[in-house]
């Protein structure tokens, strides 16, 4: 069964060509235009991980990443951030939060499949011994 990624973005145009980036490598995409969208989408459908915008009206990321890491099911679940925010602004926040990573916008799609599978399916590391 393929990895199913929920991607948030209130801005059309980017939602889609992420979602079709990440579908064609083989993902599962479930799309919400904002957090409030989200959080009733992870009620219905299990992710392997969330990628979110952190500015989109109704309810931001910051609250979204909140909310899942309120719910038991979801407090683990891996999360990456994209967004036009300088990440060096709320580096203590987002540690807090347990973001897994941040992708700066605009970046080119390969980025967000790369940061995608380096999330999901992180390289195999050697134990010597």
């Amino acid at each position: 069964m393929p990895q199913s990624i929920l991607v948030v973005e209130d801005e059309w145009h980017i939602r889609k060509l992420t979602t079709m980036a990440l579908k064609s490598r083989g993902y599962q995409v479930i799309e919400a235009e904002n957090g409030l969208q989200a959080i009733e989408h992870l009620h219905h459908y299990k992710v392997d991980l969330v990628m979110t915008d952190w500015m989109m009206p109704g309810m931001d990321g910051r609250v979204l990443i909140q909310k899942i890491r309120e719910r038991v099911e979801s407090k683990d679940l891996p999360v990456v951030v994209f967004s036009g925010i300088n990440p060096q602004i709320q580096s203590a926040e987002l540690e807090q939060l347990g973001i897994n990573c941040w992708l700066s916008k605009p970046c080119r799609i390969h980025k967000i499949v790369e940061m995608v599978s380096s999330v999901l399916d992180p390289p195999l590391r050697q134990v010597i011994h």
